[in-house]
């Protein structure tokens, strides 16, 4: 943290020097604490191709995080199978801020290893529970692919 003048700053490798807001708070023993908080209406200058985040809708702790001013096109690699893809900003928008995903979630699985864990609802594809013990010793459904009898 900097202070420029008796405005504190918090200097970030993308969004630039943070203006941060003092926040006093009183204790019932009448002891006072200043905390600061980031500036809720910083708009830092975006790079081409980012999409400006709205942290109010953000649901991120801003003691631990800094929030996402805005979203850039980011390479990952999927954690469950290590398939490489492009987190781009709008889906980053879509995903911390309307889905309120917490704001350090990463993707873990691919479309296809999601679609691996999906039980069909389709008639001709049924999911057919067959019963299988687990470590705790309770038994649980493990749903395996049948193909449907012919009644003809």
């Amino acid at each position: 943290m900097a202070a420029i003048g008796s405005v504190e700053f918090r200097q970030h490798p993308l969004y630039g020097k943070i203006p941060l807001i003092p926040s006093t708070h009183s204790t019932a023993d009448g002891r006072t604490y200043t905390f600061y908080e980031y500036d809720l209406n910083y708009a830092p200058d975006m790079p081409r191709g980012a999409v400006r985040g709205n942290i109010r809708q953000q649901n991120l702790c801003f003691q631990c995080n800094v929030p996402k001013y805005f979203y850039v096109d980011e390479d990952k690699t999927y954690i469950q199978c290590g398939e490489a893809f492009v987190f781009s900003a709008r889906e980053q928008k879509f995903w911390y801020e309307t889905l309120k995903f917490y704001g350090t979630s990463e993707a873990i699985r691919c479309p296809e290893c999601r679609r691996m864990l999906e039980v069909p609802v389709r008639q001709d594809e049924p999911f057919v529970p067959d019963i299988a013990p687990n470590r705790d010793s309770k038994t649980v459904a493990v749903y395996t692919r049948h193909k449907p009898e012919c009644s003809g």
